[in-house]
C-alpha cells in the first residue's frame, strides 16, 4: 500500500510540473505578444496624431503662402484664412503637443505668425518676413512627421501617402515662391538673379510634383483598394495638370522660360488649391489605413486574451485528469484489506464437516457404534 502511494504521489508531481513548466512557456509567450501588439498600438496611436497635426500645419502652410502673395502684391491678406488655421493648429498642439514634442517650436513660431498679421509688410520686405515662417512651418511638418513615426513607417502603404503628404506643402510654397518673385517690381534685386530664382522656384515644383505622383503611383499599386472616398485618382489628376500651367515640359528640360505677361500667380494659386485638395485627400486616406490597422491591432490583442483563457482552462482541466480520484483510491485499499498486526494471536482455525459426507457408509457405521448403549442397559431392556 505505501508503494502504491508512493508512485501516485510521483506521478501527481510529475504531471503538476509538466503543467506548470509548460504553462509559464506559454504564459511568457502570450505575454511576449501582448507586449508587442500593445506597442504596435501606441505607434499607430502616435502616427494618427501626427495625421492631425500634419493635417492642420498643412492649411496653415497654405494660408501662410497665400497672405505672403497678398503681402508682395501690397493686397489685404486673408486674415480669417490664417487666424482660422492659426486657431487648428493650436488646438493640434494642445491635444498631441505632448506626444510629439512640438510645444517649443510651435510656441516659438505663432508669435512670429500673430506679428506678421498685426504689421504686414509689402514688397521685397513681406517676402523675406513671410519666407522665413513659412519655410519655419514646413521644417514644423518635417518634424511632426519624424515625431509621429509616419516618417519611418516600414509599411510601404502608407509610407509612400506620408511622403505624398509632406511633399504637397514644399510644392505650394515653391509655386507661391516663384509667382511672388517674379511679381516683384524691378530693380528690387538684381534682375538676373531673380530671373534665376524664379526658374528655380518652378523646376523645383517640377520636381517635387514628379516625386509626388511617384509616391502615390506606388500607394495605387500596393494591391489594396482604397475604402469609399479614398481615391485619390481625380485630386491627383487635377493637381498635375495644375502644375502643367505653371511649370510646362519645357522648363524642366531647358530650366528656364520667360515668365508669362500675366506673370505667374494665377497659376501659383491654382497649384496651391490643387495641392490643398490633394494634401487633404492623402491625409484623411493614410488616416483611413491607420485606423484599419488598430482595429486588426485590437482584433489580434482579443485573441491573444482568449487564447490566454482557453490555456488556463486546459491546464487546470489536465490537471483535474491527472490528480488520482478519491474513488479509485478506496477501491484500491477495500481490496488489500488491512494489514494484519504484529503482536495479534491468530484465531483457531475449526474444520467445519459437510453434512453431505456423513452419508457415506463408513462414517455413518461409525456414528452408529458410537452411539450404541452399554451391555448391561441393553439386557435389562430385554
Amino acid at each position: 500500500m505505501s508503494q502504491l502511494s508512493a508512485r501516485s504521489t510521483v506521478r501527481v508531481l510529475g504531471a503538476v510540473l509538466a503543467v506548470v513548466v509548460l504553462g509559464t512557456l506559454l504564459g511568457v509567450s502570450l505575454l511576449r505578444s501582448w507586449s508587442d501588439v500593445a506597442e504596435q498600438r501606441n505607434a499607430v496611436t502616435t502616427q494618427r496624431a501626427g495625421v492631425g497635426y500634419l493635417r492642420s500645419l498643412t492649411a496653415l502652410v497654405a494660408a501662410l503662402s497665400a497672405a505672403e502673395s497678398s503681402a508682395v502684391r501690397g493686397e489685404p491678406a486673408d486674415a480669417g484664412r490664417l487666424r482660422s488655421a492659426l486657431t487648428e493648429v493650436a488646438a493640434a498642439d494642445a491635444m498631441h503637443g505632448a506626444l510629439l514634442g512640438t510645444g517649443t517650436p510651435w510656441s516659438g513660431l505663432r508669435p512670429r505668425i500673430a506679428a506678421l498679421l498685426d504689421k504686414p509688410g509689402t514688397g521685397a520686405a513681406a517676402y523675406a518676413e513671410f519666407d522665413d515662417v513659412v519655410s519655419l512651418a514646413v521644417a514644423l511638418m518635417t518634424r511632426v512627421g519624424a515625431a509621429s513615426g509616419l516618417a519611418h513607417d516600414t509599411e510601404p502603404r502608407s509610407s509612400h501617402l506620408t511622403e505624398a503628404g509632406l511633399l504637397l506643402p514644399q510644392a505650394l510654397v515653391d509655386a507661391g515662391r516663384a509667382a511672388d518673385l517674379a511679381a516683384l517690381p524691378p530693380g528690387t534685386d538684381a534682375d538676373a538673379d531673380r530671373t534665376a530664382a524664379v526658374a528655380v522656384a518652378r523646376y523645383q515644383v517640377a520636381v517635387t510634383a514628379a516625386r509626388i505622383s511617384a509616391a502615390l503611383k506606388q500607394d495605387a499599386g500596393s494591391g489594396e483598394s482604397p475604402a469609399a472616398g479614398t481615391d485619390l485618382t481625380g485630386e491627383h489628376d487635377d493637381f498635375l495638370d495644375a502644375v502643367d500651367t505653371l511649370t510646362p515640359p519645357a522648363i524642366v528640360r531647358r530650366f528656364g522660360a520667360a515668365v508669362p505677361k500675366g506673370g505667374l500667380g494665377g497659376p501659383a494659386t491654382r497649384v496651391a488649391g490643387a495641392a490643398l485638395t490633394l494634401a487633404d485627400a492623402v491625409w484623411s486616406r493614410l488616416d483611413t489605413l491607420l485606423n484599419r490597422r488598430q482595429a486588426d491591432l485590437v482584433e489580434r490583442q482579443r485573441l491573444i486574451g482568449a487564447g490566454a483563457a482557453a490555456a488556463l482552462a486546459c491546464g487546470l482541466l489536465l490537471l483535474w485528469f491527472v490528480l488520482p480520484d478519491r474513488r479509485v483510491r478506496a477501491q484500491e485499499l477495500d481490496t488489500d484489506g488491512p494489514e494484519p498486526a504484529e503482536d495479534e494471536p491468530e484465531a483457531p482455525q475449526i474444520s467445519m464437516i459437510d453434512a453431505r459426507e456423513l452419508l457415506s457408509t463408513d462414517e455413518l457405521v461409525h456414528v452408529g457404534r458410537a452411539v450404541q448403549a452399554p451391555p448391561r442397559e441393553r439386557n435389562h431392556a430385554e
